[in-house]
């Protein structure tokens, strides 16, 4: 009875101490997660926002194109084809000039959104290729941690056994 005893207590021990293991490694996988979902988010706030900046920046372009068809109709309707032809040498120059300086002032955000968007895809094959090793090493871990417990388990109940009984005194 005492024997019985001491083995349930020694099953008891162990597995309450793997069950402690196990909670570890649950929490592990919870803040990976958690980090994945955070980096998913950062992603779909990052695309968001480059969207508002597509349309900023088409907007403006047509913006700028409908100016230069605002200042052409009305130069065109105060000119004579004489001067038609030299205010279209200038407007084509003007026309010129206004996409340069709208790829000149676009041209380093573009930069940054490359930038972060390669950034972002190599921290992302990071963050997968470290959470995949992580995951099989904390297999591995678990695994031999459970062969362990079981082995130091069944030592604990071999050392009981070996133990001479002690009568029980009434």
């Amino acid at each position: 009875m005492a024997n019985e005893l001491l083995t349930k207590s020694v099953d008891l021990i162990w597995d309450n101490w793997l069950n402690s293991v196990k909670a570890i490694n649950t929490v592990q996988e919870d803040a990976e997660k958690r980090a994945v979902e955070a980096f998913a988010a950062q992603k779909s706030a990052f695309d968001q926002a480059l969207t508002s900046y597509k349309n900023v920046e088409e907007k403006s372009n047509q913006a700028i194109k409908d100016w230069q068809k605002q200042v052409t109709s009305s130069f065109e309707a105060f000119t004579t084809p004489a001067q038609s032809a030299q205010l279209s040498t200038w407007i084509d120059t003007l026309k010129e000039a206004t996409e340069q300086a709208q790829e000149l002032s676009w041209k380093p955000n573009h930069a940054v959104v490359d930038y972060i968007r390669n950034a972002q895809t190599e921290w992302e094959k990071a963050i997968n290729t470290t959470l995949s090793e992580q995951k099989s090493e904390r297999q591995k871990a678990l695994a031999n941690i459970e062969d362990l417990t079981a082995k130091l388990k069944e030592n604990h109940k071999s050392l009981l056994d070996s133990i001479p009984a002690v009568p029980v005194v009434k």
